[in-house]
């Protein structure tokens, strides 16, 4: 990726790499943790409308995610 089209895209891609890791994808509560400090990043650059379009994507399957695991739906 040579370039996202705004300005701090390299710190957020750092920290969706972290989110994706193998680490996280087995604590999901950092990984949740890990998408809030991308929204936070993503603001402070004003990243474009799209970008964050597909972060709330994310972050609702997040949250949906962390409401079947309280809920015993899922392991």
């Amino acid at each position: 990726m040579e370039h996202a089209g705004f300005t701090g895209w390299e710190r957020a891609l750092l920290h969706i790499d972290e989110g994706m890791s193998w680490e996280s994808v087995r604590n999901l509560q950092y990984m949740s943790k890990c998408l809030l400090l991308v929204r936070n990043i993503l603001i402070q650059e004003k990243a474009p409308k799209e970008v964050f379009f597909w972060l709330e994507e994310v972050n609702r399957m997040m949250d949906d995610t962390l409401l079947a695991l309280r809920k015993g739906e899922v392991d």
